[in-house]
């Protein structure tokens, strides 16, 4: 099996409850709630990211924080400053698994973006996070599963399932401590 093929298999339980977490918003407070969570883990995890992922790993980069802010303040929304714990790894496969969850989010993205134009009607600012790199969302995936995978070997697929639950356990709280 491929590092991806594991992750995915040995994640699936945290990747649905981190989903369960999230939900689809069906109302415009849901979705401001839903950004201030998504807001304050990724203001701890990308300047973490930046730092840690490993050379030549084509992921998107340091966005998120940005493009939250600007949904935000389209919604007329006060942009939060707080922050919740996010995970940190030092070994690559941790890493990759960290970026594994990231960089797959980008897919659900589009999907939730487009529920957000049929339910809410947002079209412009309001869903700029969750459409991401929008046609080149695949693209971008397949490229950095393509340039992590040798960074993983067979006995780093642990710390990369690791990594991955831990980010997605991370995302999870985040967004069911805004939900309280």
């Amino acid at each position: 099996m491929t590092v991806f093929e594991v992750l995915r298999e040995e994640t699936r339980a945290h990747h649905t409850a981190a989903e369960s977490a999230a939900g689809l918003p069906a109302a415009r407070a849901e979705l401001i709630r839903q950004l201030r969570a998504f807001r304050a883990f990724y203001a701890a995890w990308e300047p973490w990211a930046v730092t840690a992922a490993p050379a030549g790993v084509a992921w998107s980069g340091a966005w998120r924080v940005e493009a939250l802010d600007a949904d935000l303040a389209a919604l007329d929304a006060p942009v939060p400053r707080e922050t919740t714990p996010a995970p940190t790894f030092s070994d690559n496969p941790a890493v990759i698994g960290s970026l594994y969850v990231v960089e797959g989010s980008a897919l659900g993205g589009q999907v939730i973006a487009a529920h957000l134009e049929r339910v809410l009607g947002v079209k412009g600012g309001g869903a700029t996070f969750f459409r991401g790199a929008g046609a080149q969302t695949m693209p971008r995936w397949r490229a950095f599963k393509e340039s992590a995978a040798p960074l993983v070997p067979p006995d780093g697929h642990a710390a990369a399932v690791a990594g991955a639950r831990a980010t997605f356990d991370a995302i999870g709280a985040a967004l069911r401590a805004h939900w309280a």
